[in-house]
């Protein structure tokens, strides 16, 4: 399932990665780039399914959604996914059913149909 916890999330052995995280949601000119090309591409995102492996904070699962995506799973296998979890959360994704997050190997989890 997609909202399976992993031992690795509930870990603070990741705080390097919080780090990597902060240091690119803070380049305004990248995030912007993203941004843009994604709502530059809405009709790309329109009603799809999308896989965000490597979400990181899940600011890219954040865009597709906004995007027009129909369902977007957000994976990482760090406890950033705890954190991604709670920016979907803050970022008003309506539905919050739209945008699930989950901790652990893109390979070991099922998504649902």
């Amino acid at each position: 399932m997609l909202h399976q916890r992993c031992s690795k999330c509930s870990s603070n052995r990741h705080l390097g990665a919080w780090q990597a995280q902060k240091d690119m949601l803070e380049d305004h000119k990248r995030t912007g780039a993203y941004f843009q090309a994604v709502m530059q591409n809405r009709r790309q995102f329109a009603g799809k399914v999308v896989l965000d492996v490597g979400t990181g904070s899940g600011i890219l699962a954040i865009f597709a959604a906004r995007a027009g995506a129909r369902k977007v799973y957000a994976v990482e296998a760090t406890a950033m996914a705890q954190h991604a979890r709670k920016l979907v959360q803050h970022n008003s994704v309506r539905p919050a059913s739209k945008c699930g997050c989950a901790c652990g190997l893109c390979e070991a989890l099922q998504a649902p149909r």
